[in-house]
């Protein structure tokens, strides 16, 4: 499936990371927006591992691209310091904010 990832980082060393992550899985096509074709295996690793990454007031968001249904996704936030992240899911759009 084709993603197309966006973010908004508030930190260089996050952004940073957070942009060596997305590169790893896809082709940045704007200075804060990768396009990535993943694996759902993949797409799992890669938002569990972004969702790490984020911190507070951070955003992410991810559009998965789908032949039959136009533009879906899922909405989840970062970790934070309890554990207790609350997360958010519907069919259209995956979000990670801090």
């Amino acid at each position: 499936m084709r993603y197309l990832v966006i973010y908004d980082i508030t930190d260089e060393r996050r952004m940073r990371r957070v942009a060596g992550k997305l590169s790893a899985y896809g082709i940045r096509v704007q200075k804060s927006a990768f396009e990535c074709e993943l694996t759902e295996t993949d797409s799992l690793r890669l938002f569990r591992e972004l969702k790490k990454a984020a911190g507070a007031g951070d955003s992410i968001a991810g559009y998965r691209f789908s032949a039959k249904y136009g533009i879906k996704s899922v909405a989840a936030e970062p970790e934070t310091s309890g554990g207790n992240a609350s997360k958010r899911q519907n069919s259209r759009f995956i979000a990670l904010r801090g």
